[in-house]
């Protein structure tokens, strides 16, 4: 009985020593673990690296001196830093790898030039140095005042504004200065993202500052002296630039008098103003079968032509033919109605709910009530003639 005892406490005994054993085994395991996972002493945590442009704004062809530095290097050998360059639409310009100094000290030149480079707007240069440390700087490239500009033209009471503008990725189908004169809404049409530069007069808007894409302000423009650079993502179809100015600015006499085209509807003459590019407006007949007004046209080349039709010629335009068919290439914003056409085409017609006035459907009545005025007046004429007698 006494030996079986000891055997059970021997047993006992050893376990336990075992469990002690494997506890200082894992401690010892812990231990180790933990002294591997900790940095050395010096050891360095976070590799900043940061650029920099040697300006802020730039033209096509120019050379962009880019200096940079990394603030750590990486122990065990020099890591390169990762260069890229993403233009307004967001693609790839450049990619190229630089090696830093033993200082960390790096720089490189990139040339403004390419397919890539083509579009105004803001560019990012953005270094690369290890997985996490990335580091953006961002410039602002513009055109070299000799880029293909086109010009478009509104029309305020009896005063023509016009505009110059380029725009990628898109297409501007008219503007309205606001009535107190602060504001330009421009209506553009585009599926995707772009850059529009503007050159808007100072006399218009006085000195520009903000601008909204579809009503949301956007900060990401460039307004300088003599242009406006404005970013636009896909689906922006309206951008307003908010000016200075709080009064409709002094008339200012066109260079050319607004052309108009008119038609005569009984001894009534009606004119409708327009401006056009790429074609000559040739002729206005009035359709009031159809309550349409038909426009021939000499379309020498692919054009736009905006007519400003009031409602007291035609109410409610909501339909366009050109030459026989249903267009879509058309934008109907109150009395202004943008058509863009091909070469070629030689008509256009707009429907509206109807042709205000009526000339000859007034002309009728007019006549209708005085032939009966005349025969009732004559009738008791003759009447109390005959009472008389």
């Amino acid at each position: 009985m006494a030996s079986s005892s000891k055997m059970v406490n021997s047993v006992v005994y050893a376990f336990i020593a075992a469990i002690v054993a494997v506890g200082a085994l894992a401690s010892s395991h812990a231990f180790a673990q933990d002294e591997a996972m900790s940095p050395p002493e010096g050891a360095v945590i976070q590799l900043p690296v940061m650029i920099q442009a040697d300006t802020d704004v730039y033209t096509y062809g120019s050379d962009i001196v880019v200096t940079g530095n990394v603030a750590n290097v990486r122990p065990g050998g020099i890591i390169d830093v990762t260069i890229t360059v993403i233009n307004p639409l967001n693609e790839i310009v450049e990619l190229r790898q630089i090696t830093p100094d033993s200082d960390g000290d790096f720089a490189f030149i990139l040339s403004a030039q390419g397919d890539r480079w083509r579009y105004d707007g803001i560019y990012t240069i953005r270094a690369q140095y290890g997985e996490p440390l990335v580091y953006n700087e961002q410039i602002i490239l513009t055109g070299d005042g000799e880029a293909d500009l086109s010009t478009i033209c509104s029309t305020m009471e009896t005063i023509e504004l016009c505009i110059q503008y380029s725009l990628s990725n898109g297409t501007l189908l008219g503007f309205e200065l606001s009535e107190d004169g602060s504001s330009i809404l421009l209506h553009i049409d585009s599926e995707d993202g772009g850059v529009a530069t503007l050159y808007v007069d100072k006399s218009i808007l006085g000195d520009v500052i903000s601008v909204f894409l579809n009503g949301d302000m956007e900060d990401n423009v460039l307004l300088a002296t003599d242009k406006i650079v404005i970013p636009f993502t896909d689906g922006t179809s309206e951008i307003t630039i908010q000016g200075t100015s709080t009064a409709p600015m002094d008339p200012i006499e066109p260079v050319e008098p607004t052309p108009q085209v008119c038609a005569v509807l009984d001894d009534e003459e009606a004119c409708i103003t327009y401006v056009v590019t790429g074609s000559t407006v040739t002729g206005l007949t009035v359709n009031q079968d159809d309550s349409s007004l038909v426009f021939q046209i000499d379309a020498i080349e692919d054009g736009q032509v905006t007519f400003y039709i009031p409602e007291d010629i035609l109410s409610d335009a909501s339909l366009v033919f050109v030459d026989g068919e249903e267009w879509d290439d058309v934008y109907i914003t109150g009395d202004m109605i943008i058509v863009e056409f091909l070469a070629g085409a030689t008509e256009i017609e707009i429907f509206g709910a109807s042709v205000i006035p009526e000339f000859g459907t007034i002309a009728v009545m007019i006549l209708a009530i005085a032939i009966v005025s005349i025969i009732v007046l004559s009738t008791r004429t003759r009447l109390g003639m005959t009472l008389q007698h």
